[in-house]
């Protein structure tokens, strides 16, 4: 697995910004996004989520910061969801209020490990 460093994302326009971090612990590693999620960003997204991936083992997905929640962003977990299976790796998300209502709407919450709490 590549080493997790702090990275920060930005689409065309300020108030499009995102920010992703990769923090590893004693925990499963986990990546925390913060901002909005949309079509802009999406390439980033996949490309830190992708290559945060550890082959075995488990990996947060923390989108609890995230305060806009695209289809384009469902289609970019999905597609790392399946990734995660071919790793063998649990991915498990913890989301905002944006993100589980994109989730619950599309049905697409039954896919994930939702978590309600990030764990330390």
């Amino acid at each position: 697995m590549k080493a997790l460093v702090p990275i920060m994302i930005t689409s065309r326009s300020a108030r499009d910004q995102l920010s992703a971090a990769a923090i590893s612990s004693n925990q499963p590693p986990r990546c925390a996004f913060t901002g909005e999620l949309d079509i802009c960003n999406c390439d980033s997204f996949r490309a830190q989520l992708s290559d945060s991936l550890p082959i075995g083992g488990a990996l947060v997905v923390d989108l609890h910061a995230v305060t806009f929640f695209s289809l384009n962003a469902l289609q970019v977990l999905l597609e790392v969801q399946r990734l995660a299976e071919v790793r063998q790796c649990d991915l498990m998300v913890v989301g905002s209020r944006c993100v589980d209502r994109v989730l619950d709407v599309t049905g697409a919450a039954a896919e994930f490990t939702l978590l309600h709490y990030i764990p330390n």
